[in-house]
């Protein structure tokens, strides 16, 4: 068991990002259910996927610091955030490519793509811990096929939930709404500008950056009123 002092600040980050996003696929789950929404099928994958992926990057070093473990962990967990990035492409084609395009021909070079990245960064990838950061960084060619997809996919889906905020007319839908464009468009220009400019999924500026955001997320998805979320897409 690591002393929780000696927990890289990476680790908190991606904790509270994977208990925001479980949070999101009940409420989307729940929502699809109810209504079968589309939009909220689409969301309740992304936000299950990505969850594992982030709590796979979070959960291993508050037992273990071992650089061998944490290097493995961290390539299963960027797997599971490379599957979250086909419900993401999902989630962009039933908001604005609807009309221009299919769903396979989003997805599918999205799922290759994110395959051939990820195998060429298992034997690629370094990670390093220096002053309770993890450092982890991916070969070049996956650096560019990360940061593209979340800049590419997220800021799209950022943009039409703050534009959503403005149909709402209750307090809960538009926080959830303004919550989730803000979270979205941050990590997109953050965490996605980040991979591409340094090559690392996180620096410590950023690790910053998106404890609040998905703090806000968490905090968004636990309100206790119960109202619709989401207007149903198309």
């Amino acid at each position: 068991m690591t002393p929780l002092s000696a927990v890289p600040l990476n680790s908190f980050t991606w904790l509270v990002g994977s208990l925001a996003c479980f949070a999101l696929y009940y409420r989307s789950f729940i929502n699809y259910r109810r209504s079968a929404n589309e939009l909220s099928k689409y969301l309740a994958w992304f936000a299950l996927t990505m969850g594992c992926g982030q709590a796979l990057l979070a959960v291993p070093s508050f037992f273990t610091l071992d650089v061998g473990i944490l290097r493995t962990t961290y390539l299963i967990g960027e797997l599971f955030v490379y599957m979250s990035a086909i419900a993401q492409a999902a989630i962009v084609w039933c908001l604005v490519l609807r009309q221009v395009t299919s769903l396979k021909a989003l997805t599918i070079p999205i799922a290759v793509g994110g395959l051939a990245s990820w195998l060429y960064a298992v034997p690629n990838s370094t990670l390093r811990i220096n002053d309770n950061f993890i450092t982890y960084r991916d070969p070049l060619v996956s650096t560019l096929v990360i940061g593209i997809m979340l800049a590419g996919l997220f800021l799209p889906t950022g943009i039409y939930f703050l534009r959503e905020a403005t149909h709402q007319t209750h307090f809960k839908a538009v926080l959830t709404s303004v919550v989730l464009g803000l979270v979205y468009v941050g990590v997109g220009i953050s965490t996605g500008g980040v991979e591409l400019v340094t090559g690392q999924v996180i620096t410590r500026q950023s690790a910053v950056g998106d404890l609040v955001f998905f703090s806000l997320m968490l905090a968004a998805m636990l309100w206790p009123r119960r109202l619709k979320l989401l207007r149903t897409a198309g």
